[in-house]
């Protein structure tokens, strides 16, 4: 039997952006125009004009162009001097 924790972190992915602003900024309008804000969490400082990261339901990874927004702009993680 799955605990919650374990059940919850299969509905929800979480990702991490790299500096790429412009991606950022595409990735943001593509899921403002076709989601609902509550299939998706993005991460925003305060102050800040564009996310750090976000977190999707996983109905969302369905869609092929969303998932390519995000692959774009994912953090590389052995690389992490261009993450924010």
């Amino acid at each position: 039997m799955k605990t919650f924790k374990e059940y919850i972190n299969e509905k929800v992915k979480e990702y991490f952006f790299n500096n790429d602003y412009e991606g950022i900024i595409d990735l943001t309008e593509y899921l403002k125009n076709n989601y609902k804000e509550s299939d998706y969490e993005l991460y925003i400082g305060r102050g800040d004009e564009a996310a750090h990261g976000i977190k999707i339901s996983s109905k969302l990874e369905k869609d092929k162009k969303l998932i390519e927004l995000i692959r774009d702009v994912e953090c590389d993680e052995e690389e992490p001097e261009d993450c924010y």
